[in-house]
């Protein structure tokens, strides 16, 4: 049986880290499972295993990866984030949504249609500058007496009521052939469907970014003593991650699941090849500027930063790295998203 027909829980929690301050000193490293690139991004942003792929498992999990109660917070450090049922419940919220919006659509468009007959005189077919409309009018008839004998005489909620009957529901394996949707034998997430994971659920801040105005941004994020890192699209499902507390002696650091050493480290100069390496379609900078998001232990080494004077300790007594401290700034061309309280 191969990992994708795999039932068992996805767990790659890395052997236990040497702590300090209550605080692991060690790089997090997840190596490549399935297709859960994106799990692996942001638990290697958040430096630990915040997220896990659990099938058929509620969507807050113990450590031991058992259910909880209602009254969990995903922000309990000692809850896991169940990404299966994540993808499960936004799947379904999909799907109920493209439900509806079908039978909203189309139960007003049949509600005006049935309250005039078409007759032959009727200007869409006395055109004259669409002359072959006239020849579409019997087909035309013949529709509207049909949808007349279903829906005739019904007020718009009738109609919906109808429409709802007889729809059918697409799967959530229709939702991923759709583009739309996670695989759920697999753990691919949509890009579309991390904002509400980063914001509501972990309670960060973000800018969302492409592929044109990245390096701007980015330059911008560098600069704020908030800012946790990022989450990179590559094309596709692939996700990598630039965690900027991941206790490495570099100015950039991009992480990713295929790579043998998980980490590529890159300094001052290296710049351009960082820049290059990103290959970025799309992705998501993320700010720990909410004193209610999750405290990860990337947020713990953050704030231990701060409280330094702004100097990132690493685990050398030869190099450290300077951290100016200047004010919150937004980039020029788009809002911090944040969470509405």
């Amino acid at each position: 049986m191969s990992a994708f027909d795999s039932k068992e829980p996805i767990n790659l929690q890395q052997d236990e880290q040497p702590l300090k301050n209550n605080i692991p000193t060690t790089p997090y490293r997840e190596k490549q499972s399935m297709q859960l690139c994106a799990k692996h991004a942001i638990n290697h942003l958040l430096q630990e295993e915040k997220t896990v792929w659990v099938p058929n498992k509620g969507f807050l999990l113990t450590n031991t990866l058992e259910n909880t109660d209602e009254t969990t917070s995903a922000k309990d450090p000692n809850i896991k984030i169940n990404l299966w049922n994540y993808c499960s419940q936004r799947g379904n919220y999909e799907k109920q949504k493209t439900k509806n919006d079908y039978i909203n659509e189309n139960a007003e468009k049949i509600h005006k249609q049935m309250s005039v007959k078409p007759t032959i005189n009727d200007s869409y077919y006395t055109d004259p500058k669409y002359p072959k409309r006239i020849t579409e009018f019997t087909s035309d008839l013949q529709k509207w007496e049909i949808n007349y004998n279903l829906y005739g005489n019904k007020t718009l909620e009738e109609i919906k009521e109808k429409l709802n009957e007889t729809y059918v529901n697409n799967t959530l394996d229709d939702l991923d052939e759709g583009g739309i949707g996670c695989n759920m034998s697999s753990g691919m997430l949509p890009f579309a469907w991390f904002d509400s994971l980063i914001m509501e659920v972990l309670g960060y801040t973000y800018v969302e970014i492409n592929d044109e105005n990245y390096k701007e941004f980015i330059n911008d994020a560098l600069k704020d003593p908030n800012f946790l890192g990022a989450i990179i699209n590559k094309g596709g499902y692939h996700y990598i991650s630039s965690p900027q507390f991941s206790n490495f002696i570099c100015t950039y650091i991009l992480a990713d699941s295929l790579n043998e050493d998980i980490y590529t480290c890159y300094l001052d100069k290296d710049k351009d090849k960082y820049y290059k390496d990103l290959n970025i379609v799309r992705g998501y900078l993320v700010f720990a500027d909410d004193e209610n998001a999750y405290k990860s232990v990337a947020v713990k080494r953050m704030n231990n930063i701060q409280q330094n004077g702004g100097k990132k300790q690493i685990n050398t007594k030869t190099q450290k790295h300077k951290n100016k401290k200047t004010k919150n700034q937004k980039p020029k061309k788009t809002q911090r998203h944040k969470n509405k309280k």
